[in-house]
């Protein structure tokens, strides 16, 4: 049977001993502090592209509304009209073509989808 003899080992003094605590503490504390500034950083960055895509989405809303607003303010416009043809003329005496052409804006309608893309991501 052979016999494995260690080597010697230093003894380390307790001043070491803190010091090497210190600087292992220094460095995980230090490590903690880069990894919360950088998701910060990373966060409003993220905020800031969220932000302007909803901005984005909130601008092509706006527009879509006003386009739809236009359309349904002349639907009414034809609609009055057609109401007014039909209150004081008999339907049999309209012209065909025109009893038609405002009779189509009675069943106008259109749906609004807002654009959501910002909220799909």
């Amino acid at each position: 049977m052979e016999v494995h003899h260690h080597p010697s080992v230093e003894r380390k003094r307790l001043k070491e001993y803190l010091l090497e605590f210190i600087m292992i503490f220094l460095a995980v504390t230090l490590g903690f502090f880069a990894e919360t500034i950088r998701e910060s950083i990373t966060e409003h960055k993220k905020a800031k592209e969220y932000a302007e895509s909803m901005l984005r989405d909130l601008q092509l809303d706006t527009a879509q509304l006003r386009i739809y607003r236009l359309y349904y303010n002349y639907s009414a416009d034809n609609i009055d009209t057609l109401q007014q043809l039909l209150a004081h003329t008999d339907p049999k005496d309209i012209l065909p073509g025109k009893l038609y052409w405002y009779g189509l804006f009675g069943g106008a309608h259109r749906n609004f989808v807002p654009n959501d893309e910002t909220f799909s991501k």
